[in-house]
């Protein structure tokens, strides 16, 4: 349903769909706090799944992605356990060096943050400061993407007409 609606262009003498059209919420829309409402997804959650679930259609997945400014649904939609265990042995060659690999230090009680290279330098304090590591960095941004929000259902219809319009040029 999302690309369907997408201008056509012609590439290498072949109409093809435009897939960089870039479509967004209307930053008026965004900043209406009561059009949206606070979500959270679940494991193994997807957002077909979301859509089904609260726009009683599956093909609203567009909708669920489009008020999270999410473009890739594949790395910026939460992951499951097993795909996040996955993501990390092949960016890290394994768990254990994932846990082990340090990003940087966060101070105790500030919001700072240091390089290891930074911290190896510094002649005290270090007690002031924690290792996070990318396997804790990784699962905090995982973790943050669980808490999304929805366009409120009573949106829906005037969202498709919006988007069909918007694409069609109209």
């Amino acid at each position: 349903m999302y690309f369907r609606r997408f201008p056509k262009i012609n590439y290498n003498n072949q109409e093809v769909v435009n897939i960089l059209t870039r479509v967004k919420i209307l930053d008026t829309v965004k900043n209406n706090a009561t059009i949206f409402l606070p979500y959270t997804v679940e494991e193994g959650e997807r957002p077909d799944m979301v859509a089904n679930f609260y726009y009683d259609d599956p093909k609203y997945d567009w909708l669920v992605l489009l008020s999270n400014q999410i473009i890739d649904p594949y790395y910026e939609w939460p992951l499951t356990t097993f795909q996040f265990q996955e993501f990390m042995k092949k960016k890290y060659g394994g768990l254990a060096a994932s846990q082990s690999t340090i990003i940087h230090y966060k101070h105790n009680t500030k919001d700072l943050t240091i390089t290891p290279d930074t911290y190896a330098l510094m002649s005290g304090g270090h007690a002031n400061y924690s290792a996070v590591t990318a396997y804790d960095e990784a699962t905090d941004l995982n973790e943050s993407r669980r808490s999304i929000f929805l366009i409120d259902k009573s949106f829906k219809t005037l969202a498709r007409s919006d988007l069909k319009r918007i694409l069609n040029g109209d």
